[in-house]
């Protein structure tokens, strides 16, 4: 293949992968001291337990993980991890499931936070808290600044009877809070036995790719032609131009070009 040929193909895949926009989902887990060991371990599998499902989150390269833990401050358990496959999707559970509990008290703004430093494109950044308690600190200075750093979604999960449901509806994104899929929902579980069940009801609507837009109006019927006696057909106006192909037009032409000139240039070496 000619050095034009590698610059067109290059230039097509570039095209049409850059096309789809990815998910970023940033994981914020409670990890004080209200958490018993066996519940936090739960929050693990729940979480660990969709990354490695792959009817729940795409091994297509179109959702980025990472994980955050937060108690009286955050910290990054791991990071920004593109989900290629499934044995990355088994390496980045692992790591989840092995994360150690630091136990403290409870500042779900710290969680918010670390989880915007964790975002490496300017794709689709969602927030994901999960907590069993009451942020000690208001959290809602963070998520505003995290919303002014370029996240889209901040959804939540509340677990047992410790938290404060009104502290989490106003900290989802955006507002006012709408129902699971969102975005900005907050799921309640009443312990974390329910939990897995919930998050991965959560992430797989997180992590869904936004609908198309739906059709417009189905249009009325038709109006009656009036009838008139020798009716003359009328050319169509025109103002002589032609609409611009869209880009993705363009793409189509390209790519219809490179297969053509590909299709010649195997002809001619066949004839000689």
């Amino acid at each position: 293949m000619s050095n034009h040929f590698k610059i067109l193909f290059l230039f097509l895949t570039f095209f049409f992968t850059s096309q789809t926009q990815a998910v970023e989902l940033c994981l914020s887990l409670d990890g004080s001291s209200s958490i018993i060991p066996a519940d936090f371990q739960l929050q693990l599998e729940g979480v660990a337990a969709s990354v490695e499902n792959s009817s729940i989150i795409p091994q297509d390269s179109s959702v980025y993980i990472s994980v955050v833990q937060f108690s009286d401050n955050a910290t990054v358990e791991v990071g920004s991890t593109l989900i290629a496959d499934q044995d990355t999707a088994d390496i980045l559970a692992a790591k989840i499931r092995n994360i150690k509990q630091v136990k403290g008290g409870t500042n779900i703004g710290a969680g918010i936070t670390s989880c915007t430093s964790t975002f490496v494109t300017n794709d689709k950044q969602i927030i994901d808290v999960s907590t069993d308690g009451v942020s000690q600190v208001n959290p809602i200075p963070a998520r505003q600044a995290a919303v002014l750093a370029g996240v889209d979604v901040v959804n939540a999960i509340g677990v047992g009877t410790g938290i404060n449901e009104a502290q989490l509806s106003a900290l989802v994104w955006p507002q006012p809070e709408t129902p699971i899929p969102g975005p900005g929902f907050v799921v309640l579980v009443a312990s974390f036995q329910e939990y897995t069940a919930a998050i991965e009801a959560k992430i797989k609507a997180e992590v869904k790719p936004d609908p198309e837009p739906g059709p417009g109006p189905e249009p009325g019927p038709d109006p009656q032609p009036n009838p008139s006696p020798n009716p003359e057909p009328s050319p169509s106006p025109s103002n002589g131009t032609q609409p611009i192909p869209t880009l993705n037009e363009w793409g189509l032409i390209l790519l219809s070009l490179l297969m053509l000139t590909v299709t010649m240039r195997n002809k001619k070496f066949r004839n000689t």
